[in-house]
């Protein structure tokens, strides 16, 4: 497995942020030095997105881009620049939610399906059509508007932020992403806010760091989920589903998080994850295969009435405050072998598909 100690997360963001210049291709002519980037206006922008180059080093306005997906349908790819205004994608036309409007890669019955679960509460969305790289960029918010607003926005391929920081809030609510999402060592600023999001592909936050607030709650990952990440508040999945294998494996949760209400259908992985003030996993259902291996839990942990049902490892997991199992079930292998709890755990009413772990003493299963 492919691991990032928390130490390593901040070495390595840190190691991003301070890196101010790229290697700039023969074709651009100016010079990547700090206040170098000079204004690109949009027909100039328009002319580079066209003959399919990148954009590289200028100051865009985030209007021209919107303006250029409305427009077309060409891959954007922008590094090393700064842009003003943030992303309103709200600006986009609208189209009803029909099953013509979602991808032609889909089947008839998952168009059916989705405008009957979506159809009630999303009548009209927003379509973009081409692929965004966006690479050591800045995007700036606007005042009561955030960096992105992209609620109810359909985007059909793929999105990659890699080293980009956003100063605002990304809204991203009852979005649809068809194709693979990538926002690598991303700095979500103002927090994010994904509730009701649907990735059909493979989806990676690794090395993001959200500074304000952040909810995924009753959001949708088709594939694997990488989350690789720092939570500096509160974060929320609450109602979330993980179909393919869902890994927070080193994720640091620095405030309270909720994962009340998710079902990890496939692999579920909290290995040397760090919990903060309280982490609540209560209802949630672990189908698969399950690991809080070495995670640390400093506060208080709520799995009451989880489900486990592969086997489940605690191993050399510290509980340094308060935990909660009551009514918990475990249905396959469990190990707590060389877990720490400072604090007596509560297992009042919990099931276990044998005795439980000897590493417990009877008097705490209680």
């Amino acid at each position: 497995m492919n691991r990032f100690g928390i130490g390593k997360i901040l070495l390595i963001a840190a190691f991003f942020a301070a890196q101010s210049t790229v290697q700039t291709p023969d074709a651009f002519a100016w010079e990547l030095v700090e206040g170098s980037k000079a204004p690109i206006s949009r027909g100039e922008l328009i002319k580079a997105v066209k003959k399919g180059k990148p954009v590289i080093a200028r100051i865009i306005q985030g209007d021209d881009i919107i303006e250029l997906i409305k427009d077309t349908d060409y891959d954007i790819k922008i590094s090393d620049s700064v842009i003003e205004g943030g992303l309103d994608f709200r600006k986009l036309p609208k189209v009803a939610l029909k099953e013509e409007s979602l991808p032609d890669g889909w089947s008839d019955e998952d168009k059916a399906a989705f405008v009957t679960a979506k159809g009630p509460y999303i009548k009209k969305v927003r379509i973009v059509t081409n692929a965004i790289t966006i690479n050591s960029s800045e995007i700036k918010s606007v005042e009561g508007v955030g960096s992105i607003r992209a609620k109810k926005t359909f985007f059909n391929k793929k999105i990659i932020f890699k080293k980009v920081v956003l100063d605002g809030k990304a809204s991203f609510s009852d979005a649809l992403f068809d194709d693979k999402v990538r926002f690598m060592s991303v700095d979500f600023n103002g927090g994010g806010v994904f509730t009701g999001a649907l990735f059909k592909k493979e989806t990676y936050f690794r090395v993001a760091v959200f500074g304000a607030e952040s909810y995924f709650s009753g959001a949708e990952f088709k594939e694997k989920v990488v989350f690789n990440a720092i939570f500096k508040e509160r974060a929320g999945f609450s109602g979330a589903t993980f179909y393919g294998r869902a890994a927070f494996s080193d994720t640091g949760f620095q405030n309270d998080v909720r994962f009340s209400g998710v079902v990890f259908k496939g692999m579920a992985l909290f290995d040397e994850a760090i919990f903060g003030e309280r982490a609540y996993f209560a209802g949630v259902e672990f189908m698969g295969h399950t690991d809080f291996s070495d995670a640390v839990f400093t506060g208080v942990v709520y799995f009451s009435g989880t489900v486990f049902k592969e086997e489940t490892h605690f191993m050399r997991a510290a509980f340094k405050g308060f935990s909660f199992f009551p009514g918990a079930r475990f249905l396959d292998k469990l190990s707590f072998e060389k877990a720490r709890f400072s604090k007596d755990p509560i297992f009042s009413g919990a099931v276990f598909i044998g005795d439980p772990p000897p590493v417990l003493p009877p008097s705490l299963v209680r």
